[in-house]
């Protein structure tokens, strides 16, 4: 629907009952290094979205690049699709942005990197279905969007780093292939991860983190 040209904002999902699966096409105005940083965008919109429905005291939070955590446990994650040949420098044509929440179903986990993963039914939400968090994570994705265009990124990076590791926290994570582990220092005004490698500030692009094969 992107590649035929859907109108920007166009919202999708699957009709399910154990998970939220959706898609969000947007038609970007920016180059493809700034337009990527609708991914925190929607990490926000989405852990805000679940902190409406999930009980108090329930700990979400982010890891980095794309995936969010309740209590500890992976729960969801933000994917990123583009045009074949969008290049940094250059205004992608279309972006779609996907959301994915374990529900009531657990997604597949169990790896080093994620060692854990739950539902949200597991977390307390005994009556919450996709469609109504559907609803909650559209609300809220609008509106971070719209704070984007008009104040930039850092009230979203703000937002993002209040519930990331903290500063200092050893991160472990797999890029293109390469196991990279460091301390945790912030991120950057591209949306790279900064990471403490033993005194080397190291940053990791967001979109090398994201695209396995690189884009």
């Amino acid at each position: 629907m992107a590649v035929e040209g859907a109108d920007d904002g166009t919202l999708l999902w699957v009709a399910r009952d154990d998970r939220l699966d959706c898609a969000v096409i947007l038609h970007p105005d920016e180059v493809l290094e700034r337009a990527a940083l609708v991914t925190y965008v929607a990490m926000v919109g989405l852990r805000e979205a679940m902190g409406v429905v999930v009980p108090p005291m329930t700990e979400v939070t982010y890891t980095w690049p794309n995936r969010i955590e309740a209590n500890g446990g992976g729960v969801a994650a933000i994917g990123l699709e583009l045009p074949k040949g969008a290049a940094a420098g250059l205004v992608p044509d279309w972006l779609v942005v996907f959301a994915t929440v374990a529900v009531t179903a657990q997604p597949a986990g169990g790896s080093d990197a994620e060692p854990r993963v739950t539902t949200l039914r597991e977390e307390g939400c005994v009556d919450l279905t996709p469609a109504s968090l559907l609803e909650t994570f559209a609300r809220h994705f609008l509106a971070w969007v719209n704070r984007w265009q008009d104040d930039g990124f850092e009230p979203v990076r703000t937002m993002w780093l209040h519930h990331a590791p903290a500063q200092g926290k050893t991160i472990d994570i797999d890029v293109e292939g390469e196991r990279v582990a460091g301390k945790f220092v912030g991120i950057d005004d591209d949306g790279s991860l900064l990471l403490d490698c033993e005194g080397t500030v190291r940053r990791i692009d967001l979109r090398d983190a994201l695209f396995k094969e690189g884009r």
